[in-house]
């Protein structure tokens, strides 16, 4: 934003607001919206749409036409950035001097749902490479409440898209305003985008619509009409013009708490408030979903066989099919009809090698090793991309981003704090968060868990194998290992229960039972005796 701020009583000037909301709607700002909006879309899941208007700058509309019901959508970016952001895989724990603030702050930890929140705020930054938490009291509509408002703190994610910020005019890398808004933008398709050959494409796309009206029932409008300013120590709600509207701000246009109720997050910040870079994962999302679709539609076309008919007097229509017999007349010395089918074989196998070499060097640019590669089949493209980015493992440490989010989360439970403890004074709260009460302590230590790598369940049982073979754990640990909820008195009656049928199985059959597997030869040892029975040589029969 090029409006500088040097003082925040700046921004109770309406002249200063509505320049600043120029800027907020003007091409550049909605370019960054749009350019965030398009991550948001292939990360959700909607890649399809992004898909078909890429191919539309390549083909004619009618072609785009029929390869739409083939448009692959395979959710690549998600599982990419999902496996990349792990800071909180293993745990956390909070720790602060105070008792009481420990206390508060771990029951105020669940009902926020802060640790699914803070795994949220880690994907959306690996996305987005900048995101923001924001902490407001809502407001909680019950009848026992009475007449009597009564307001629930939650905490909300939010993606590049929802927001504007005026930087520091000395930090450009510091926010000191946030405005709160909603991309202003049609869907891509909604637009009718032309295809390569000037013709706008067809509208029935499965594609869902928005009549942009903010409606009762939930939906995914949301009106552009208001912008909510919040600074440290100002908050009002504005027109799109910059004229506070008074119903929606408080009376002295102050922030009740003294601080932003919002932290923002950032990677590789280069002298400016937005960090850059992330293209090139959504970037190749599309373009492998559109490797995909070509295969598809290829498949589709050359998959087929084409019926082939020469000679004289062949009608121009024919109407085929398996319980249709096909019958031609042709005179003495014209050229005798022939009818058959010519069928050809696309190299989809070589198309699928491609595209898995895609997958692989981006995930190896991603910090992803791949263990999977060369298994990908044209038939089950899909679930062996998908196992492809599965297996992958992580080669990067976590333990950059982790600093930040113990920098970070100290400021977050300080906006808690105050929300907490001034609507506490208020006795305004509702019945959960009333009864968590006041806490003075914010300066919360974080631990991380040790993230471990994702194994499968025989990686998991062989090692447990092992360590049972090594003699170093119990059965108990055993039993712990493969159910890491269990406590250990539910693992001990568990055991017993196991205990107890061998046990019953042991009286019913008798001892062999219980020896059978003993007994029984390992998979080595099969292949030893194997092995010897093929050395030992033959008797020589006269």
């Amino acid at each position: 934003m090029h409006t500088k701020l040097y003082s925040e009583d700046q921004i109770l000037d309406k002249g200063f607001r509505a320049k600043v909301l120029e800027e907020v709607v003007g091409s550049e700002n909605q370019s960054r919206k749009l350019e965030m909006k398009r991550r948001w879309d292939v990360y959700k899941d909607k890649t399809r749409q992004h898909v078909i208007e890429a191919l539309s700058m390549e083909f004619d509309s009618e072609t785009v036409h029929e390869m739409r019901n083939r448009a692959a959508n395979v959710s690549i970016a998600k599982k990419i950035v999902n496996k990349l952001a792990r800071s909180y895989n293993g745990g956390v724990t909070r720790n602060l001097e105070d008792a009481l603030s420990q206390e508060a702050v771990e029951k105020l930890a669940e009902e926020l749902d802060f640790n699914t929140k803070k795994k949220k705020t880690d994907r959306y930054l690996e996305l987005f490479k900048n995101c923001a938490t924001h902490f407001v009291p809502k407001k909680v509509v019950r009848e026992s409440f009475g007449e009597l408002e009564k307001f629930c703190l939650q905490k909300r994610v939010l993606a590049p898209f929802h927001y504007d910020v005026i930087q520091d005019a000395t930090e450009p890398d510091e926010a000191r305003v946030l405005i709160l808004s909603d991309i202003q933008e049609e869907s891509p398709l909604v637009g009718l985008p032309a295809g390569s050959d000037g013709r706008n494409l067809p509208t029935n796309y499965n594609q869902k619509t928005s009549d942009n009206i903010d409606g009762i029932i939930a939906d995914d409008d949301k009106s552009a009409e208001c912008f909510i300013w919040w600074s440290d120590n100002y908050h009002f709600t504005t027109d799109k013009e910059g004229t506070i509207i008074e119903d929606k701000s408080p009376e002295d246009r102050m922030n009740p708490i003294g601080i932003m109720p919002t932290v923002f997050f950032s990677d590789d910040q280069e002298g400016d408030f937005w960090a850059e870079g992330g293209e090139d994962l959504i970037d190749e999302a599309i373009s492998i979903n559109v490797l995909l679709t070509d295969m598809y539609s290829i498949a589709n076309v050359q998959g087929w066989g084409q019926p082939f008919i020469s000679g004289s007097n062949i009608p121009e229509k024919l109407v085929m099919g398996p319980h249709r017999a096909l019958k031609f007349s042709y005179n003495e010395g014209d050229p005798k009809p022939e009818f058959e089918y010519k069928s050809s074989n696309p190299p989809l196998d070589m198309h699928m090698r491609m595209i898995e070499q895609k997958i692989s060097l981006l995930l190896t640019s991603k910090g992803l090793s791949t263990k999977f590669a060369g298994q990908v089949s044209g038939a089950d493209a899909a679930s062996g991309i998908s196992k492809l980015i599965d297996e992958s493992e992580a080669t990067e440490s976590v333990e950059d981003r982790q600093r930040l989010f113990k920098d970070k989360e100290p400021l977050e439970w300080e906006v808690v704090k105050r929300w907490q403890n001034l609507y506490f004074e208020r006795k305004v709260l509702c019945e959960d968060f009333m009864g968590i009460g006041k806490f003075e302590d914010s300066n919360v230590n974080l631990k991380f868990g040790e993230v471990k790598p994702i194994i499968t369940e025989e990686q998991k049982l062989r090692a447990m194998e092992q360590k049972k073979n090594l003699g170093i754990v119990t059965m108990l640990d055993l039993m712990k290992m493969d159910n890491p909820d269990m406590t250990d008195e539910e693992a001990e009656e568990k055991l017993r229960m196991i205990e107890e049928e061998k046990l019953a199985r042991v009286q019913a059959f008798g001892p062999k039972f219980e020896s059978e597997e003993d007994e029984k030869p390992s998979e080595d040892e099969d292949q030893e005796k194997d092995q010897e029975e093929e050395e030992e040589p033959m008797e020589e029969v006269e």
